[in-house]
């Protein structure tokens, strides 16, 4: 309030009530409707929003995170956590949040990435996220055959995140740990 932003508090409830809640707001008019959830964590309010088609919402740790995902992700929900979050800290990752546009460029570390290459790819992505997402709902589950008595993971990212992955991946191996790499 106060930035002239339309606030409606629809108030507290059980974590996947309230964020229900709000992705339905969300889903009344998703390109100009922005939505918060908080709980502990900003994780599970997410992932039950994120059931709802056409919301997009996103836990963020930071103002990068949240810029990044307005900016990359078109998220239309921003998540964040009461018990991980400073109030001075909560205050600009929403603004950073509001202020974001879609395809804008961020700034801070992705500004070195940023090009009209990468916002013509982005202008794209809505589509193309529609269309997974509605195959996700009509295909079955692709059955992964873990090894008999180890714990198993699937594993993949984008050209970003490769080096991360293959970290991760070389580490969990490494505690006999069955890793299914889709690469990148």
């Amino acid at each position: 309030q106060g930035k002239g932003v339309d606030v409606r508090d629809l108030g507290n409830g059980e974590f996947f009530t309230v964020a229900a809640q709000v992705a339905k707001g969300v889903q009344q008019d998703p390109s100009s409707v922005k939505g918060m959830l908080f709980c502990g964590t900003g994780m599970g309010v997410s992932i039950v929003a994120n059931k709802f088609k056409g919301v997009y919402a996103a836990p963020a740790e930071n103002e990068d995170c949240a810029r990044n995902s307005r900016a990359i992700n078109n998220a239309n929900v921003l998540c964040l956590g009461g018990k991980l979050t400073a109030e001075a800290d909560a205050l600009k990752i929403a603004d950073a949040f509001l202020e974001q546009e879609f395809t804008s460029p961020p700034g801070g570390y992705m500004a070195p990435f940023w090009s009209s290459d990468v916002e013509s790819f982005l202008k794209e992505t809505p589509a193309e996220i529609r269309g997974i997402e509605e195959e996700a709902c009509r295909a079955p589950s692709e059955e992964v055959k873990p090894q008999e008595g180890k714990p198993s993971v699937v594993v993949g990212c984008d050209g970003f995140g490769e080096d991360l992955k293959n970290a991760v991946v070389q580490h969990l191996q490494g505690k006999g740990i069955d890793v299914r790499d889709l690469g990148n």
